[in-house]
Formats: C-alpha cells, sequence, structure tokens
C-alpha cells in the first residue's frame, strides 16, 4: 500500500495515500455543553437526556441518564444531536461515549457534531487512541481542563468514509464480544456471592440449625478462629530493607496489587526477587496451600499458593497463614475468608488513615464456621467451579481486549486495510 508523510503544524504522520490529516474543528461542529439552572424546576424532570461524566462509563453508547430536561430546560442548554460524540474535557479528562438520541450535557463534555463525510463510530475509536495526548493537554492542575479551542486543534488520521466504516465495524464487533463476556463474569459473580453466603451459613443437605456469636449454622457444624487451626500467621518485608532490589528474574515476589477480588493470583504480573534476598526473607518463604490475605490498602483479598508458583516470598501489606488441622480443608478456609460475614469484620475492626490495614493479631481473631472435613470439601469443590468458569471467561476477555488493541494500531494507523479483514471473513 502506497503511502505519504503529511505534516500539519507540529503533527506529522506517514499514512496511506488516501488518508489525511483532519482537525477535529475540520471534522465537524465542537459544541460545549451548559447546564440549565438546577433551581429552575419547569427545565428539568423531562424527557430529552441531561448527560454528565457520571453517566458515561466504558459503553460506547449512551443509555439511560440520571437527570433528564424539559423542552424549555433543552433551550436553555446544547442541543446535541443524535450519533454525536461527547468528550469529557473537564475533571474527569478523555470520557467518550455516542449520543442515541437529541440530548444536552453539561459544561465538562465537548461534543463533536461530525459532517456528512465522517463516521460517528470510527471517529469514536480514533479519538480513543488519543486519550493520553487529552490528558496532556489538561495540564496537571487541582481540576483538570481542555479549552475548547486546544480539543478542536487536536489532528485525526481519516481514511475515506467507505474504510472508516470498515474498521468502526470491525472494532465494534470485538466490543460487542467483550461487553458479552464482561457480562457473564458479573452474572457469575453475582451467583458465586449468592452461593458463598448459602453454603457458609446454611451448608448442604441441613434440617437442625443452631444459634452461635458468628449467627445460625447448622447442627452439626462448630465455630472456630484462624489462629485456632493455623500453625503460622505472618507477614513479610519489602526488600529493600535489607538493601535487595527486584530483579527481573528469580523468586516469585507477591505484592496487593497482584491479588484480585476473585481471589486469584495474577501470576504474569508478578516481580521477583534474588534467591538471596529470598533466603534473607525467611519469615515469609511459602509453601504450596498457604492461604495470602491482604492487610494494607485493598483489605481481605485472599488466594491460595499453588506449587507451580514456588518459590514465592511477600512484603508485610501481605499475611500469609498456615493451616495446620487435621479437621480442616485449606480450600474452604480461603473461601470462608471471602464471606460477607469476614468483609463486615474487616470493616469494623481495619485501622483507618491514609492506608487502612489489618494486624496480624486481627487477622488472627478471624471467627469461621467449620463444618465437617468432608462437607468442607464439598462447599470448597462448588465454589471452585465457580472460579474456574470466572477464570476462562476472564482470560477470554483479556484476549479479546488484547486484539482489540493490537486492531486499533494497525486500523487507525492503515498500516493494515481493514477492508481485506472484511474479505477475508
Amino acid at each position: 500500500m502506497s503511502k505519504h508523510t503529511y505534516t500539519k503544524y507540529r503533527e506529522t504522520a506517514t499514512i496511506p495515500m488516501d488518508w489525511e490529516l483532519r482537525k477535529i474543528s475540520e471534522i465537524g461542529h465542537v459544541v460545549t455543553g451548559v447546564t440549565p439552572k438546577t433551581g429552575t424546576a419547569k427545565y428539568w424532570n423531562g424527557d430529552i437526556p441531561f448527560v454528565s461524566p457520571a453517566d458515561m462509563n466504558e459503553a460506547k453508547y449512551i443509555g439511560k441518564t440520571a437527570r433528564y430536561v424539559t423542552p424549555a430546560g433543552a433551550a436553555h442548554g446544547r442541543i446535541v444531536p443524535e450519533n454525536s460524540l461527547m468528550v469529557t474535557c473537564i475533571a474527569s479528562i478523555g470520557k467518550m461515549a455516542v449520543s442515541t438520541e437529541k440530548c444536552i450535557t453539561n459544561q465538562q463534555i465537548n461534543t463533536i457534531i461530525p459532517g456528512g463525510n465522517y463516521d460517528t463510530d470510527f471517529l469514536y475509536y480514533a479519538l480513543k487512541q488519543k486519550v493520553k495526548l487529552l490528558v496532556a493537554l489538561a495540564g496537571k492542575t487541582s481540576v483538570p481542563i481542555i479549552n475548547k479551542k486546544s480539543f478542536s486543534d487536536i489532528y485525526l488520521k481519516i481514511p475515506p468514509l467507505q474504510e472508516q466504516r470498515y474498521i468502526a465495524s470491525i472494532l465494534s464487533s470485538v466490543d460487542e464480544a467483550a461487553a458479552k463476556t464482561k457480562q457473564i463474569i458479573g452474572q457469575t459473580e453475582r451467583m458465586k456471592t449468592g452461593l458463598l453466603q448459602e453454603l457458609l451459613t446454611k451448608g448442604t443437605g441441613h434440617f437442625s440449625f443452631k444459634n452461635t456469636d458468628i449467627g445460625v449454622i447448622p447442627e452439626t457444624w462448630t465455630v472456630t478462629s484462624l489462629k485456632e487451626i493455623s500453625s503460622k500467621i505472618t507477614k513479610g518485608t519489602t526488600p529493600s530493607t535489607y538493601g535487595y532490589c527486584y530483579e527481573r528474574e528469580g523468586v516469585n515476589f507477591i505484592k496487593v496489587e497482584n491479588i484480585t477480588k476473585q481471589g486469584i493470583i495474577q501470576q504474569h504480573q508478578l516481580v521477583k526477587i534474588s534467591a538471596a534476598a529470598h533466603e534473607k526473607l525467611s519469615r515469609s518463604n511459602m509453601q504450596k496451600g498457604d492461604i495470602v490475605v491482604t492487610i494494607a490498602g485493598a483489605l481481605g483479598r485472599t488466594a491460595i499458593i499453588p506449587d507451580e508458583l514456588l518459590p514465592v516470598n511477600t512484603n508485610q501489606a501481605v499475611a500469609i497463614v498456615r493451616i495446620n488441622h487435621p479437621d480442616c480443608n485449606n480450600e474452604y478456609i480461603h473461601y470462608a475468608l471471602q464471606s460477607s460475614m469476614i468483609k463486615k469484620h474487616i470493616a469494623m475492626v481495619s485501622t483507618v488513615g491514609a492506608q487502612p490495614n489489618l494486624s496480624l493479631k486481627q487477622v488472627g481473631d478471624f471467627t469461621l464456621p467449620l463444618p465437617p472435613l468432608h462437607e468442607q470439601r464439598q462447599i470448597a469443590a462448588v465454589l471452585a467451579s465457580m472460579d474456574k468458569k470466572l477464570l476462562q471467561e476472564e482470560k477470554k476477555l483479556s484476549a479479546l481486549l488484547a486484539v482489540k488493541k493490537g486492531l486499533m494500531q494497525s486500523l487507525l494507523s492503515g498500516k493494515i486495510p481493514a477492508r481485506a479483514i472484511i474479505a477475508s471473513h
């Protein structure tokens, strides 16, 4: 494909011969929103959407909004027609959405009303690639802001209209697949939360129950604290305390941010420490089956150490719990620590400050329902099956997002013609 280098002012780009560089102001009319007077009742509670940044999430299209205006209210705003591109330019910079009907926006939003030779969905993706530029233009102030002129002067690489539509179609199909996957993840998470509550309070097949300090549980269950069933509750240390640095290779090192809310250790994100550092930090050397609990920042996330992660260490923001009781199943204890009861307890006892934290004593005092061992295994197996499904869907989502990133880089630069991809499928 023949290309040329196109230069305008400080913007230089190598693009196909039939592409152009265009300022946003050349692509369409730019409108900055206005909020009608909030104290005037006749302006509000109509049926015309009033869009604010809070209404703009990950979705490409604006659905329901928190507030609506009347025709009188809209007359005191600035009308945004259907199929226009809204972009936040004050405070929360770079949120974007396409209007699906006539609406108005508040003053934090600049809207591009495209001309006839421009596809709005294409512009949505083209401008998504400019989010870092938008943030840079806003500057580092208490309230970041991009003025209308700076926004209007941003250049975009623009192919012919049909190619725009092809590009938008391809990227939209990936977005739709990702949205469906996110929906499945959300449904599975809600189902797991419900099952967790049900299984940890009612168990499986019980008819007799009793009152305890932690609530009503099956008659055959007992109540225990974490310290009663553990041989070790400790935490790690930052390697730099002893003069060690993180390494490119070596022993795995877990931080809070590596443990997800679902109890998964994101192994591809782990940093490394040297064997010498691991030996020095012997207190926090972990074994297969140890349970880690986050005790600083994001409190109460838990995970089990698998064999393939060894050797592994951690810092002072993560507690290590080593279960050593013949009547306890590690996986069950891991799930019991995710219960709403434990979350409520953490909220009550955690230290509040710049960074919330838990002490090791508080972790040891966690109180749990303890079914017979065979039932612990049954409960853990049911919840593990939910986790397996979640992990599969999260891997699928990660793959889709990686595909989208690659496609955006290739399609929006003209390196790969979208029509060729359309034709091959």
